[in-house]
């Protein structure tokens, strides 16, 4: 027990670990949350830096989120850890304490975490976010309807609980990190972010 609590605070410091925020940093000495819709994620790095930018901000992103599986299972104790890892470290990507709480979105430490923890759900997911895109042609409102529906779909195929509890604890953290995307989806701003703003 008291091994998964310190294992907390070091999943909380994974999620800090901002890599698109660096990266910018790095190459354009700027502040990429000045740019495009604000956040730290893949797809505002790919608008500053190009293809690359995203590809590897994704990549370090999703990594994260495996890591906190990865570190879980290997020196965890209890069943909660899992779980409590992945939703730690999407809350250190949303809120990272080191840039004043204003970070990514959670959707790639989140897909990478879930992907580790339960491979076939993901796969699930990802089906359905194809479904929904094809008929909506909207990528942002087809993953939050996903995002949204998550743990009722997890109960519906039979998910044990740990990750029924995972995505009840995730699923609100994404969308309220989504809410301007949501309200210009909804023709409420003009925000330009989006579901894969990770």
């Amino acid at each position: 027990m008291t091994t998964d609590l310190l294992l907390l605070p070091a999943f909380y410091l994974l999620g800090c670990l901002t890599s698109g925020y660096y990266l910018v940093r790095v190459f354009k000495r700027t502040d990429i949350r000045d740019h495009a819709s604000g956040s730290t994620g893949a797809r505002d790095v790919g608008r500053v830096l190009g293809p690359w930018g995203l590809v590897i901000t994704s990549g370090l992103d999703f990594i994260k989120g495996a890591i906190a599986v990865w570190l879980a299972m290997k020196y965890g104790t209890g069943d909660w850890i899992v779980p409590a890892g992945i939703v730690t470290v999407v809350i250190g990507h949303i809120w990272p304490v080191q840039l004043g709480f204003r970070g990514g979105r959670g959707v790639m430490p989140a897909i990478g975490g879930v992907v580790l923890f339960d491979p076939i759900l993901m796969l699930v997911f990802v089906a359905l976010l194809a479904t929904v895109y094809a008929v909506l042609r909207r990528l942002t409102l087809s993953g939050m309807i996903v995002v949204a529906f998550a743990p009722v779909i997890a109960f519906v195929l039979g998910r044990p609980l740990p990750v029924l509890l995972l995505l009840c604890a995730v699923t609100p953290l994404i969308l309220i990190a989504h809410r301007k995307s949501l309200r210009a989806e909804l023709g409420w701003t003009s925000d330009t972010g989006s579901f894969l703003s990770s």
